[in-house]
């Protein structure tokens, strides 16, 4: 957006990227600096934009070097694209951010929830000694508890590379 604005004023990309180097943050600052270096000295301007999209490693700025590119190559006003681009990537943030909140609080109920199976245990064996016993005394009851144990067990090493992914 901001790169936009400035061409919009400037009509030059030269300048916009130099410009971007006085308004960008660390570690962007750098880049724009390079691309502004490289676009001044001679350097053809699409090795420049894609030096600085393999430099970023972004699929965005990949996009933004093919637009800039093609407006070197063919003059096209690009001021639409950029937009677009910079929509595209609010967007795909916000749904990341939703889906990191959703991970985190299915995890979280995950956790809840295998904790409460032996608090259940617990305290159905001291309300129902008798009843309970068939848990621990039989061999049915005590494969059913090592099939409830391997079950959470799993649930929660599963919640936990959910969590990473």
């Amino acid at each position: 957006e901001i790169f936009v604005t400035d061409f919009s004023s400037t009509r030059n990309v030269q300048t916009t990227v130099f410009n971007m180097t006085k308004k960008s943050v660390s570690p962007l600052k750098e880049e724009w600096e390079v691309l502004s270096r490289s676009l001044n000295s001679g350097i053809p301007f699409d090795v420049c934009f894609v030096d600085f999209a393999n430099r970023t490693g972004s699929k965005w700025t990949r996009i933004f070097a093919q637009i800039m590119i093609s407006y070197d190559n063919q003059g096209n006003d690009f001021s639409e694209q950029l937009m677009s681009l910079t929509t595209k990537m609010n967007t795909e943030k916000i749904i990341a951010q939703e889906n990191d909140t959703e991970i985190s609080t299915l995890v979280t109920l995950n956790m809840v929830m295998n904790l409460a199976v032996p608090i259940i245990y617990i305290i159905n064996k001291f309300l129902q000694p008798e009843a309970s016993a068939a848990f621990s005394n039989t061999v049915q009851g005590r494969m059913v508890v090592l099939i409830i144990t391997i079950t959470c067990g799993l649930s929660l090493w599963l919640a936990h590379k959910l969590e990473e992914w």
